[in-house]
């Protein structure tokens, strides 16, 4: 547990935060699904990419005959 200056509900001020071992502020309440969105965000383009080339490489295999169902 450790000292946070900052805002909170429209309070500024010196809160009790917990930290993990690294230093690293633990999020909890509000913070935690802003984060989960925020990293969903940032995958979203590997995400994109992943989705392009498995229908490349599923294209390409049914080119060849080959049925990716069966795969």
């Amino acid at each position: 547990m450790g000292l946070w200056k900052g805002s909170y509900q429209n309070q500024t001020q010196q809160w009790l935060r917990w930290w993990d071992s690294e230093g690293n502020w633990l999020l909890t309440g509000r913070n935690k699904p802003a984060q989960e969105r925020e990293g969903a965000q940032a995958q979203g383009p590997v995400i994109d990419r992943q989705q392009q080339q498995k229908e490349r490489l599923t294209a390409y295999w049914r080119l060849q005959a080959i049925d990716p169902d069966l795969i």
